[in-house]
């Protein structure tokens, strides 16, 4: 394993999925972190998901947490049955972070 790590990312005990978190993620993956300042990307696809989508998801709120925590559990049991009433569960959750 150790390897592996190290003719991916040329450090022994660093995985990849942590340098790719560390290198593109801006959005904090717990709420005790703070949010990283926005990143200029020159792929529009990684703009749009790593600046917008990902930042949207998550804004540092206990109601967030709980909000998507209820909207992934709807996808697992009800995966055909999508709706946009699902989706406006929370729409009354925080405004995003920017």
């Amino acid at each position: 394993m150790c390897f592996y790590n190290y003719s991916l990312t040329g450090h022994a005990l660093l995985f990849p999925h942590t340098l790719n978190v560390r290198t593109y993620h801006t959005a904090p993956m717990f709420l005790f972190q703070e949010t990283k300042p926005k990143l200029h990307y020159n792929n529009q696809q990684f703009e749009d998901f790593y600046n917008g989508w990902e930042r949207e998801e998550y804004d540092h709120s206990w109601e967030s947490v709980k909000c998507l925590t209820w909207l992934k559990s709807v996808e697992v049991a009800l995966p055909q049955q999508k709706s946009e009433a699902v989706l406006r569960i929370c729409a009354t959750a925080a405004p995003p972070l920017t």
